[in-house]
């Protein structure tokens, strides 16, 4: 109830929204295999899926080729060949997939004339020249004795991207240790809610792709059961027996320059003259070193795609 409920607040927030979000759900089913009405319900009403019944045994391949096809047109042809040729067999029984893109231009677009390399310390050995996009406005910001964190809204306001920095070249491993919702949360509080400040910012142009099998990685964290063809427990799902995870695949990218950001895998007063306000005090943002980032919905502060950037560039990898 509480994800639905969060998927159409995230809808309506962005319904007159320039920003674009696609997110889409399939449940691919062996064609046969009964699945219970509670369960397809749930899924079509709480998460919107889709669910489209296949012939695995029939034909792995083409079934394959369409299942990719779905991806790829449900992240505006960014994601290519999510399944490889042999991830279907004909012992495969369903198939569960999420998409999701984003794309969305800054609400102040960087200009591509102050574009200029600058040095980004990787960590391994000396920096590498980097194309490095730079402005100077009122952004929020917020600081603590370990990041810097900085907020880019994108047109509209309803999402934004949340720089945290660290404040030593090498400090991305520490606050990666304690990351978590709540962290996450408490970086998003530094940033003052009425107060700007005037900040230069220096941050690098960057794209990146990565993928991973998520199996031992679910495993780690105790789902072990799951990938046990005894152990197993998915009659929630099906009354066929034994059903069991096989396979986990994760695949992502993100392109970030001077338009925006792509993403596939937001009172009155009364007036009386006096002297003129002091200008907002002004703060220095360069990321000239390995920094998180988050692209958030603003309504609840969902996160919607986050990375890491160790080194920028075209296909900077994970």
């Amino acid at each position: 109830r509480a994800f639905a409920r969060l998927r159409g607040d995230v809808n309506e927030s962005l319904k007159k929204s320039q920003v674009r979000l696609s997110v889409a759900k399939l449940i691919a089913p062996q064609d046969g295999l009964p699945l219970r009405d509670e369960f397809v319900a749930l899924a079509r009403r709480a998460y919107g899926s889709e669910v489209l019944p296949m012939d695995f045994r029939a034909a792995p391949r083409q079934v394959c080729g369409r299942l990719n096809a779905w991806v790829e047109q449900h992240t505006n042809g960014r994601m290519k060949n999510l399944l490889g040729e042999d991830a279907v067999s004909s012992d495969t029984r369903l198939i569960v997939l999420n998409a999701i893109y984003f794309k969305a231009w800054w609400n102040k677009k960087f200009s591509v004339a102050d574009t200029v390399p600058e040095p980004f310390w990787t960590g391994k050995g000396g920096p590498v020249p980097s194309p490095t996009m730079r402005c100077e406005e009122g952004l929020r910001y917020g600081e603590s004795d370990t990041v810097q964190v900085l907020e880019l809204p994108y047109v509209d306001g309803a999402v934004a991207m949340l720089v945290v920095l660290p404040r030593n070249r090498d400090g991305l491993g520490a606050i990666e240790k304690d990351l978590d919702a709540p962290r996450i949360l408490a970086w998003r509080s530094m940033l003052s809610a009425a107060d700007r400040y005037t900040v230069e910012v220096h941050l690098p142009r960057f794209e990146m792709d990565t993928d991973m099998e998520l199996c031992a990685v679910l495993r780690a964290l105790g789902a072990t059961d799951l990938f046990s063809p005894d152990k197993a427990d998915l009659s929630a799902i099906s009354p066929q027996k034994p059903l069991f995870l096989s396979a986990v695949l994760h695949k992502a990218g993100v392109i970030v320059n001077e338009e925006g950001t792509e993403a596939w895998a937001a009172t009155g007063g009364f007036i009386a003259m006096g002297a003129p306000p002091p200008p907002p005090p002004r703060k220095v943002f360069r990321a000239d070193h390995p920094f998180l980032f988050f692209i958030t919905e603003q309504t609840h502060g969902s996160v919607l795609f986050m990375g890491r950037v160790m080194r920028p560039g075209k296909r900077a990898g994970p």
